[in-house]
């Protein structure tokens, strides 16, 4: 905290003159490269000096300060530096390293929110970006990472009816009478139909189902990572999960030989269990 204090008191021209100036010419600089880019130039102070053992001018001519500023704004989740960064660094690192069999566009999708997003209590990895070297270089390894994770994520990927064996078989079921019916009437049936309807889904259905309910992305982050209103995210969700249930309800319907009103009572006590349901074969889907 020291440096970055010490940073604010000379941008403020408290301290340090020449110091305060190269700060605002670094901000100068950084708003004409990334035009369109809202981050307070404190915010930004603050961030270049959590990455500088000294407070000096000659400390500072050692970082790249336009690519934190990128970096930065993106931490705080600016739509603008979100869209520069994609197109400066993410995609061009992807389409130069990635296989076209291992999808490009899912695995960009993946690294937006691999390196953009905060994961539970942990920072977004680009946080992680220290300025000593190009932006476009730190994305170039995390991208070659991601697709190391990837390939042996692969190998020991099990199939989602393996994973579905489990989906009623917890204690909540046991402890309910009418699920433990439908576990043992219907149970393989709805495992069986429920995977067979993920795989019906599209990509970007089965990418937001995942991305919500599996890794929590709130919607005004599936907003930011697509560069969308909140409102069109949430009905993309929606969406999304009208068609997981419509074909799940079809899949069923097919494989169980019951009138309209049994199929109904079965689908109803067995969607009840669809939070837990997308999580394990939404995480299991090959392409995800």
């Amino acid at each position: 905290m020291g440096c970055a204090n010490a940073l604010i008191a000379a941008f403020e021209d408290a301290d340090d003159a020449e110091l305060g100036a190269r700060l605002r010419a670094a901000v100068a600089s950084a708003r004409a490269v990334w035009p369109g880019v809202v981050l307070g130039e404190h915010a930004f102070v603050h961030h270049v000096g959590a990455r500088l053992e000294q407070a000096s001018v000659a400390a500072l001519d050692e970082l790249r300060t336009d690519d934190l500023f990128l970096a930065c704004g993106c931490v705080h989740g600016d739509v603008a530096a979100l869209q520069h960064f994609d197109r400066f660094a993410l995609a061009p690192a992807v389409a130069a390293h990635v296989d076209a069999d291992m999808g490009r566009d899912e695995l960009q999708q993946q690294l937006r929110v691999r390196l953009l997003v905060r994961q539970h209590d942990a920072p977004a990895r680009i946080e992680q970006y220290g300025g000593r070297g190009s932006l476009r270089a730190w994305t170039r390894i995390a991208v070659l990472r991601a697709i190391k994770d990837e390939r042996r994520a692969r190998s020991r990927r099990p199939h989602a009816l393996e994973l579905a064996d489990g989906l009623l078989d917890d204690a909540a079921v046991a402890a309910d009478p009418e699920l433990e019916q439908v576990r043992a009437r219907h149970g393989a049936a709805f495992r069986a139909a429920f995977a067979a309807a993920v795989a019906q889904l599209d990509a970007e259905a089965r990418r937001l189902l995942r991305q919500h309910h599996l890794h929590g992305l709130t919607l005004d982050t599936l907003a930011a990572i697509y560069g969308i209103h909140r409102v069109t995210a949430a009905r993309r969700l929606a969406r999304a999960r009208e068609a997981l249930l419509e074909a799940t309800r079809v899949e069923l319907l097919r494989r169980l030989q019951l009138d309209a009103s049994e199929l109904a009572h079965a689908v109803a006590a067995m969607m009840s269990r669809l939070e837990l349901s997308v999580e394990r074969l939404l995480a299991s889907r090959d392409d995800l």
